[in-house]
């Protein structure tokens, strides 16, 4: 359970591979021709994905650090933070993974984090009231699973889908540009048919790709889930959800029988789900 970049990096590749071909085959299907054809879209295509990409993953760390006004937390702090630091290293290094930061922000919600995601700048938010309200046990499986998801590299994969959802954004808005550029003229009526087609081509695009991301982001949470009760047992992690169950009664991680469909359309499974999981795990 030793972390590898060069793994990280393949898992990273493999991922990237994955979506743009899905989206170059899905977007063959829908408009009848390839990005072969259109080496101009194309580029800009890749264009958008790469910005918004990097955009997100090096301006979400400076954005989030600039509205929560966060506290850093060095080695030499005393207290419960000191515990949290320990906790901290010593799960960094059974991972072999590169230590986050800790940053403390103020606020009355249970919530942790983590904020960006290539190999050694990753920072790690964890609310004051969490730390207040948590016990040392309990910290260390919310410590865990945050490493869980840098381990897997969930933080990149996100941002790649991030990435092709503002390449369809993009060709949706270029689309609708060029529907309203025409008049409403009865000779125009075909042409603005074709480009609505169009439109309604990039719309079928980004809503698939939408789905698929919240997919991913709920598979990466039973994953980080797994990692994270191997490392503090999954008594100590299955604890941590039944706790936060109990304290979280208001949010949609606490989605009953009555709401399932609403599960697909959210990043994070609910909390009985998890449970679930894991004693399945536990079990096996």
């Amino acid at each position: 359970m030793r972390y590898s970049s060069q793994l990280a990096l393949l898992n990273i590749v493999f991922m990237t591979v994955f979506v743009f071909a899905w989206f170059a085959g899905l977007w063959q299907v829908l408009s009848g021709q390839s990005f072969i054809e259109s080496p101009v879209l194309f580029s800009s295509l890749c264009m958008v994905v790469l910005l918004s990409t990097f955009t997100v993953l090096f301006g979400s760390q400076w954005w989030v650090k600039r509205n929560l006004h966060s506290r850093v937390i060095d080695h030499y702090a005393d207290g419960a933070y000191s515990v949290v630091i320990r906790i901290l290293h010593e799960q960094a290094s059974s991972l072999n993974l590169p230590k986050p930061v800790l940053h403390i922000y103020e606020s009355d919600s249970l919530n942790a984090f983590i904020v960006g995601g290539v190999w050694r700048h990753q920072d790690l938010y964890m609310s004051r009231a969490l730390v207040m309200q948590l016990s040392p046990d309990e910290i260390e499986a919310v410590i865990a699973h945050e490493l869980a998801h840098i381990y897997h590299q969930d933080i990149v994969i996100n941002e790649v889908f991030f990435g092709m959802g503002m390449a369809c954004l993009y060709l949706l808005q270029q689309s609708f540009n060029r529907l309203l550029a025409y008049s409403g003229t009865r000779e125009k009526y075909a042409e603005i048919a074709k480009k609505l087609a169009e439109a309604l081509t990039y719309g079928c695009l980004l809503l698939p790709l939408w789905l698929m991301m919240l997919f991913y982001r709920r598979r990466s949470e039973y994953r980080a889930d797994a990692l994270a009760s191997q490392l503090v047992g999954s008594q100590q992690f299955i604890w941590l959800l039944h706790r936060l169950k109990g304290v979280c009664r208001d949010s949609f991680f606490n989605l009953d029988e009555k709401q399932l469909l609403r599960h697909y359309f959210m990043t994070h499974p609910p909390l009985n789900h998890r449970i679930t999981a894991l004693e399945a795990r536990q079990q096996a």
